[in-house]
């Protein structure tokens, strides 16, 4: 390699780590004004620098270039271009540049499969993400560092393929290496999100062992595994478990806790948590009043998410739009619409700007009541303000329509869905069948028709929905669609692509 060229390669990666685009881009041009002739690394970090600023098309130039100078991607800049999609809030644009380089470069570590598998957890894709965990063994790619080892290993938990966690953390014994907290931890965050005491037991008793330091940072994540999982007992147990290795908890430690417990539809012990923060001695933060509020709202009481709401507002601490999300949950799941929109226009009153989860509870709100014109219009505001949906704010529009009994509009809503990179899970079709379907056959088969097209495979609710709306001679007449779409979903051959529908 030049050795001008390559210090002009590292001041373009410096710039492009530090997300600033022009002046690695500039870099670009003092190399052309100097007749330094780029290579590989030098348009791999130009692409870097766009995947940073979460910029697609900007990596497909710059790939564009690369190609049209003869080079071929490695690895690692694969893996640069994934992992700076990944931190500028990109996880499936990542995934979808990636798919097709594996068929046509195939240069991929374990790194590469890892990082994928780990952008598709961050999406909330937790079945694409085993299926990267899954490619990687079949195509017989395996770790040969230890920091491969520890990524794969965390992966492959986080991806729940918890064998194949333990197997790499095993083998890294093989290679000489000695597994990182980083592996550990993510095994006992699986088995924290499963709810397995046992298995948290033991591999907390495998990092002692070890000598390994498990600081507060690593509790937080464990906490916050099994609150996200719903599992309040767990998130408890961890707790004490913190205690018992003589950490102090801190404020969010608490707040976890009672997330778990709100999430469970527990609001009373979640309250419990905020008083027993107290009772230690700290002073309940924002994001803990924001729980007890969100705790009220799972459970759809609102009058009790606005009494918190007034005492958070008294005790000088300042709501946030996710505290008027909150109070709007609770109001969307008591079906009081009407006081939902009118805390959305507080809270713009108040000079704050609504965020997605306050969208989304105005327009679930909408969704709960049959509002179907209130809910599209409060989706294209949210849109002109430059918030992008996620999968639960399209599934509440969905559900409004179909209540609505607006087949063709339900039918286009569920497509724009798929198109934005989420999935209709199967309670969705089924709300969509009991709204459009009532004595429409032939509505029920495109239903139907396009499940096994996007291969979402219905449940005993799909199949008692179908009865609920046509007579029992229509609906054996239509069995074909629903045993077809209940097939089993099996991986292509080469491991390399979407799961193929017998």
């Amino acid at each position: 390699m030049d050795v001008p060229t390559a210090a002009h390669n590292e001041v373009v990666l410096a710039h492009a780590l530090a997300g600033d685009v022009d002046k690695a881009e500039q870099w670009w041009k003092r190399m052309q004004a100097l007749g330094l002739a780029p290579d590989a690394a030098t348009f791999g970090f130009l692409m870097r620098a766009r995947a940073e600023a979460g910029d697609l098309p900007g990596v497909e130039e710059w790939q564009a270039h690369l190609q049209a100078e003869g080079f071929e991607p490695d690895a690692r800049l694969i893996n640069g271009v994934l992992q700076g999609l990944g931190r500028a809030g990109r996880p499936r644009e990542a995934v979808r540049w990636l798919q097709p380089l594996v068929e046509t470069w195939g240069v991929l570590d374990v790194v590469s499969y890892a990082t994928a598998s780990q952008l598709m957890v961050q999406a909330g894709e937790r079945a694409k993400a085993l299926s990267w965990i899954q490619a990687a063994r079949r195509d017989g790619v395996e770790p040969t560092s230890r920091f491969g080892f520890v990524l794969a290993a965390r992966a492959a938990a986080d991806a729940g393929l918890l064998p194949q966690a333990i197997a790499y953390v095993d083998t890294m014994h093989d290679y000489g290496y000695e597994p990182s907290p980083v592996a550990l931890v993510a095994i006992i965050r699986r088995f924290a999100a499963m709810g397995d005491h046992a298995g948290v037991k033991e591999w907390t008793h495998e990092i002692a062992k070890r000598g390994l330091n498990i600081g507060t940072r690593y509790w937080h994540s464990l906490l916050q595994a099994a609150s996200d999982a719903r599992r309040p007992d767990m998130a408890e147990a961890l707790f004490q478990a913190m205690l018992d290795a003589g950490q102090t908890p801190s404020p969010p430690c608490y707040g976890m806790v009672a997330a778990a417990n709100a999430r469970a539809r527990r609001p009373a012990a979640a309250v419990a948590w905020f008083d027993r923060m107290r009772h230690d001695g700290l002073e309940p933060h924002a994001v803990m009043w924001d729980t007890v509020i969100g705790a009220c709202a799972q459970a759809g009481l609102a009058d009790e998410a606005e009494m918190w709401f007034g005492e958070m507002a008294a005790s000088g601490v300042e709501p946030s739009p996710s505290s008027f999300a909150g109070v709007m949950g609770a109001n969307a799941a008591a079906g009081r619409p009407k006081e939902a929109r009118a805390w959305f226009s507080r809270m713009r009153k108040a000079g704050l700007k609504p965020n997605l989860s306050a969208y989304a509870a105005l327009i679930e709100a909408f969704a709960n009541a049959a509002q179907a014109d209130e809910a599209v219009e409060s989706f294209l505001d949210m849109e002109s303000q430059g918030i992008a949906p996620d999968g639960r704010v399209f599934a509440s529009v969905v559900t409004a329509l179909a209540k609505h009994g607006r087949v063709e509009d339900t039918l286009w809503w569920l497509r724009q869905m798929e198109e934005q990179g989420f999935t209709p899970r199967t309670n969705l079709y089924n709300e969509a069948i009991l709204g459009v379907g009532a004595g429409k056959p032939d509505q029920v088969q495109r239903l139907l028709g396009r499940m096994v097209a996007q291969r979402v495979r219905p449940d005993e609710g799909t199949r008692q929905a179908v009865k609920a709306v046509v007579d029992r001679p229509i609906y054996n007449s239509i069995k074909y669609e629903f045993k077809l779409a209940k097939r089993p979903r099996f991986e292509t051959q080469t491991g390399r692509g979407a799961d193929a529908a017998l």
